[in-house]
């Protein structure tokens, strides 16, 4: 039996094509320069099924795939050759619906899984991908021969769906001789046909012998692009609030708001990163976007009463009681609920555990996440041990050796904690899962978050090292959130050494976030592009730079008309009129503890005060009483012009906002105009090409580990590359209105939005719908009147009715999925306002280092789904808008 290969695709030097056949690779040749061949030899008189796409390999290791799933092929027995002419499945317009959410859980038509062959003797089939298809649509194909309809539309062929949005039909080859001319059609049941627009498809057809089957596949079809839009609910699974919750919003939480959101004609929730954080065992651990590791869930999203049953019942009794107390709470006391959480799930461990793990269950799960559980429940051990995440501190255990599992399996006492936190991660999958298949039963898909960076202390900074700069924090550059820019205390990735083995560690990743979610979010999409890197010696983001790069030489800058002097220009610039403007009757003592001087008016920082964070500490130790001067000496350090490149001696870049420091008021005119071409330069052209290469080595590869749609954040200082990159790999972009992203507006309009975008009113990192609107007046009242279009006075409060008003305009954007925050869709009625304060909603303000993650609903998912009023509302301004 034999199967031949055929696809037409243009390669560039160095590019190869191969079939991945069931996992594995075949290579392919190129004849005719587009057209590549291949032929697998089966053994005959035996049934086959293959799953099979094409993908492209190039010199360096980049690896480009088709988009959508793999096509599935049922070789009957009787067959003796299969010829198979292929399109490539490339990221076209319609690619966005291949993806999980609309291929398998809003458009899904078929849970068959493959085309058949040997209907025939000799049999031509064709197959066509036609995504996106309602419910009451049939593909049919019309052509110039009676075996086609002969353009009769009426007796057009009906195709047959073999997977989620691929059709096809098989017909006797005797019907179909020499060149034929065909069109793809949709019907509906109401008789309603649309046709393919462009040229007619021509085919030759070649002769077969019995036994053979000749497949035509069509991988676009040219229909009008459909335009449905859709909508959803972000919300923290922390923040849920049911009758079974324990202090915060959990797994088992989520089936209730699956059902509010089914019930109102949503069909995506969004969540936050769902990830173990807990390093700390404080309240700093409520940082969701800090993990300790990029695989493992957090163990407080455990439904307790999901997880199993306490046989004490006066131990059950007791922590019922505490559990309670912590519930009603407005807002999360993540401390307590750690610590209850905790302990009864070690007594539930100690009384039932054992025999949970030796079911083939969970054996099953252990064997599956061989690759880092174990290093996982080491860590966790070894962090209780030592009292600290920081594994720098662990002894002979600072450095991972694969050995040390099986060390720390011979000692009884940490064999039983390594089983304990495998055993909590089998509860949580399993919960999760759970949450995840319910779900998509209900049309719902789940998106998550996965977060652009680690800890430095965690599972994989331990592991892995080689894939982290770990002398460097990752950040972003002072903007709308933050001025002092965001430290996020990360480190960065070391991209040379994660291309080495083909992004790998990306990969496991995200295939692991695929078992429980649809679609993600892409924290912080830029640092596919480059990251903001700051000295891991260093506080705020003022201090960082982009990596990678393209730095400057000191010559360059001469060349380019700066006087570039290291010691000016790039250390610190301390002058005597400079300290006493900033520190008044404080200078001398300021000079006096922390400055040197060599010259008479000019100062340089004392050795051992060199950095941010050195300073810091002083005045967390030391200085408390001179606290009121602590932001003043900080800001000195970041008196450059030019930032010195950690990893290339003798090259530097443009320190951000350099415009308003000390040095660059004391230039002279000729010199800060040379100074200001190079910084427009450096931030807004000499990166661009630079950078638009590197993510496509990274993000193509990265992006196609997995059929989740990938969703972009794509805020903040955004080079020019960055659209036309999440344009070309069908990346949707975030458009959040009040952060436009066109030069000199005050708004965005949602009616402007690109289809493959996601809308939204706000995010976890600003503040919600009520909070934005008494934030500036003079802006609620331009948005009032120029935006709303009202006349008169501006109300003060953001009023129900004016909530709604704004929630409107953002689910009438042409934007593919509108994200609509929980708190906002609650400040549309009365019977949902939370009483109080507006910033109590608000999830994170990244201008705080130290925020406190705790936000949590004020009305339970019972009641919420109970308010069948406002539900019903929500239902009618979603579909009157859609």
């Amino acid at each position: 039996m034999i199967v031949e290969f055929s696809i037409e695709y243009k390669t560039y030097f160095g590019q190869k094509i191969y079939i991945e056949i069931n996992k594995e690779l075949l290579p392919m040749k190129c004849s005719e320069e587009v057209l590549w061949t291949a032929s697998l030899d089966l053994k005959a008189n035996s049934d086959y099924v293959l799953s099979y796409n094409y993908i492209v390999k190039g010199n360096e290791g980049a690896t480009i795939k088709e988009a959508g799933n793999s096509r599935v092929i049922k070789i009957s027995h009787l067959s003796k050759r299969i010829i198979l002419q292929d399109q490539w499945q490339g990221n076209s317009n319609s690619a966005p619906f291949l993806r999980r959410p609309f291929s398998s859980i809003i458009y899904n038509k078929s849970k068959q899984k493959g085309l058949s062959t040997h209907a025939f003797l000799k049999e031509i089939i064709f197959r066509a991908t036609a995504p996106a298809m309602e419910d009451s649509q049939s593909l049919y194909i019309c052509g110039n021969v009676p075996a086609l309809g002969a353009w009769d539309e009426s007796k057009a062929v009906k195709m047959n769906i073999v997977d989620e949005y691929r059709w096809a039909v098989s017909l006797f080859s005797s019907k179909l001789k020499g060149n034929i001319e065909y069109k793809f059609i949709k019907k509906n049941k109401d008789g309603d046909i649309e046709w393919e627009r462009g040229d007619n498809h021509v085919v030759s057809i070649p002769k077969l012998e019995i036994s053979e089957s000749y497949v035509i596949e069509h991988s676009e079809l040219d229909f009008i692009l459909r335009k449905d839009r859709f909508v959803g609910t972000a919300v923290p699974v922390f923040s849920l609030r049911s009758k079974n919750s324990c202090g915060i919003g959990d797994f088992g939480d989520l089936k209730l708001l699956i059902d509010w959101a089914a019930t109102t004609g949503q069909h995506f929730i969004q969540l936050l990163p769902v990830n173990d954080c807990i390093a700390s065992k404080t309240w700093i651990d409520s940082y969701p976007y800090k993990c300790i590791s990029v695989m493992a869930l957090n163990p407080l999203y455990l439904n307790l009463k999901a997880a199993g049953v306490i046989k004490d019942k006066v131990f059950e009794n007791n922590y019922m009681r505490k559990f309670a107390e912590i519930d009603v709470l407005p807002q999360i006391d993540f401390e307590k609920v750690l610590r209850y959480k905790f302990a009864y799930t070690r007594k539930l461990f100690s009384e039932s555990g054992h025999s949970l793990l030796g079911t083939n269950y969970y054996k099953l799960f252990a064997k599956e996440n061989a690759d880092w559980l174990p290093a996982y429940a080491a860590f966790c051990c070894l962090r209780d041990r030592y009292l600290t995440a920081d594994f720098t501190q662990w002894d002979e255990y600072s450095t991972y050796k694969p050995s040390l599992v099986n060390e720390l399996l011979h000692d009884k006492d940490e064999r039983y904690n390594m089983d304990f936190y495998c055993y909590l991660q089998y509860l949580l999958h399993e919960q999760l899962s759970a949450a995840h298949a319910y779900a998509n039963s209900k049309a719902v898909a789940l998106k998550g978050d996965i977060p652009i960076g680690i800890s430095q202390c965690s599972v994989e900074a331990w592991t892995s090292p080689q894939y982290f700069n770990m002398d460097s924090q990752a950040g972003a550059p002072p903007d709308y959130f933050s001025s002092k820019g965001q430290n996020w205390g990360f480190p960065t990735y070391n991209w040379g050494s994660m291309a080495k083995d083909g992004y790998a560690w990306w990969k496991r990743r995200l295939s692991k976030m695929a078992e429980y979610f649809d679609a993600y979010r892409i924290d912080h999409v830029l640092g596919f592009f480059r990251i903001w890197e700051i000295p891991s010696d260093e506080l705020y983001g003022t201090m960082g730079h982009f990596s990678p790069a393209l730095a400057y030489s000191a010559d360059d800058l001469r060349s380019a008309g700066f006087n570039f002097q290291y010691e000016r220009d790039a250390c610190p610039f301390i002058r005597y009129y400079q300290i006493k403007e900033l520190f008044g009757n404080q200078c001398e003592f300021v000079q006096k503890h922390f400055l040197d001087s060599n010259q008479v008016d000019v100062f340089t920082l004392k050795e051992h005060y060199g950095s941010q964070k050195a300073i810091a500490a002083w005045f967390d130790v030391k200085g408390k009483k001179h606290s009121e001067i602590k932001e003043q000496m900080l800001s000195l350090v970041s008196e450059l012009l030019f930032v010195t490149d950690p990893r290339k001696e003798g090259y530097y870049h443009p320190c951000i906002n350099a415009q308003s420091k000390y040095s660059y008021q004391a230039l002279s005119q000729d010199q800060k105009q040379a100074f200001d071409n190079i910084y427009n330069d450096y931030f807004f052209h000499r990166n661009e090409v630079f950078w638009e290469k590197l993510s496509y080595q990274k993000l193509p590869e990265i992006i196609d580990a997995t059929n989740m749609l990938a969703c972009a954040e794509d805020l903040g200082m955004v080079p020019q590359c960055v659209g036309r990159v999440l344009s070309q790999l069908k990346i949707l972009t975030l458009e959040l209105q009040r952060m436009p992203k066109t030069p000199g507006w005050m708004w965005g309009d949602p009616q402007q939005y690109p289809y493959f975008s996601v809308c939204s009113p706000s995010s976890h990192d600003v503040s919600t719908i009520r909070g934005w609107w008494e934030e500036n007046r003079s802006f609620s009242e331009q948005y009032y009147h120029d935006f709303l279009g009202f006349k008169g006075e501006v109300p003060t409060s953001c009023e129900p009715w004016l909530a709604e008003r704004i929630i409107r305009a953002n689910l009438s954007s042409k934007s593919i999925l509108t994200i609509i925050p929980i708190q906002d869709w609650f400040a549309t009625a009365v019977t949902t306002r939370r009483e109080g304060p507006a910033d109590q909603e608000r999830i994170n303000d990244p201008a705080n280092h130290h925020h406190y993650w705790r936000y949590r609903m004020h009305l339970s998912l019972e009641d919420l789904l109970e308010k069948r009023y406002f539900n019903l509302h929500i239902s009618q301004m979603i579909a009157g808008t859609r």
